[in-house]
């Protein structure tokens, strides 16, 4: 059996959270909209967990979120990133960077 990858518009972000069983090369990294193939399990009363590949590191909310560009973020581990730095700086405080109640 060949194994072909699902057809996407865009190139996947971040690693593999769940894996089609029908086709190990379909994965999502659980950011953005799911897609097709997951939908249609789901759509056939399947949960999202039977998905799961097993010690997929788990998915960290952004604690901290520059103002002047939202797509930059920062968990609050490892370094802290350059826009961050520059602020801090600048005299800026951390909390004034605090994501607040976000969804993922």
């Amino acid at each position: 059996m060949e194994f072909v990858p699902f057809p996407s518009k865009t190139a996947p972000g971040g690693e593999a959270r769940y894996r089609d069983p029908a086709n190990p090369l379909n994965t999502w990294s659980g950011w953005g909209q799911r897609p097709a193939w997951l939908v249609a399990y789901l759509d056939r009363d399947r949960k999202l967990e039977e998905f799961a590949i097993p010690n997929a590191t788990p998915i960290t909310r952004p604690t901290y979120r520059d103002p002047a560009n939202p797509r930059n973020t920062w968990s609050g581990f490892g370094r802290r990133p350059s826009w961050l730095m520059a602020y801090l700086d600048a005299g800026r405080s951390l909390e004034e960077f605090e994501v607040k109640n976000e969804r993922i």
